[in-house]
């Protein structure tokens, strides 16, 4: 099964700060799937970006996905997840050795940016930012009644 993922994190007020994690899944057809939030505890926005990644693929996985697609608006976790850039903070090289390690369970894994107002990125940033998941459900996917 090919499912997209849309993910994002968010450390708010500041950064650091209380971080928070969000997650849409989707099948190729583009139904609702799942959608998920988490409060994170303290950090930076990197390292919500990559829970939010890593959260995504375990749920991608329990729903039986052999092929995925993140996306996610964070330019520098693409880059270091697919080796453009090097990972020289320790705490991010953790979280980009987890989420590798995640992906090898697929039979096919692949990470994308997206403007953050493109596609579903503005559901996992509402997600990310603590907006209960019914209000996310009804402003952005109105038309998937039940699904979770």
């Amino acid at each position: 099964m090919k499912v997209t993922l849309t993910t994002d994190g968010s450390a708010a007020p500041r950064n650091p700060g209380p971080m928070g994690a969000g997650m849409v899944v989707q099948d190729a057809e583009g139904k609702l799937l799942s959608l998920a939030s988490r409060r994170l505890g303290f950090g930076t926005n990197n390292v919500a970006e990559y829970l939010a990644i890593n959260m995504a693929l375990r749920e991608a996985a329990k729903l039986g996905a052999t092929h995925v697609t993140v996306y996610t608006d964070s330019q520098l976790c693409v880059k270091q997840l697919t080796g453009v850039y090097a990972v020289r903070n320790q705490r991010l090289r953790r979280e980009v050795e987890a989420i590798q390690a995640l992906a090898k369970k697929f039979e096919r894994a692949r990470f994308r940016w997206q403007r953050r107002t493109e596609g579903h990125s503005p559901a996992a940033d509402a997600l990310a930012s603590g907006t209960p998941h019914e209000e996310v459900r009804a402003t952005y996917f109105p038309e998937e009644e039940g699904a979770e």
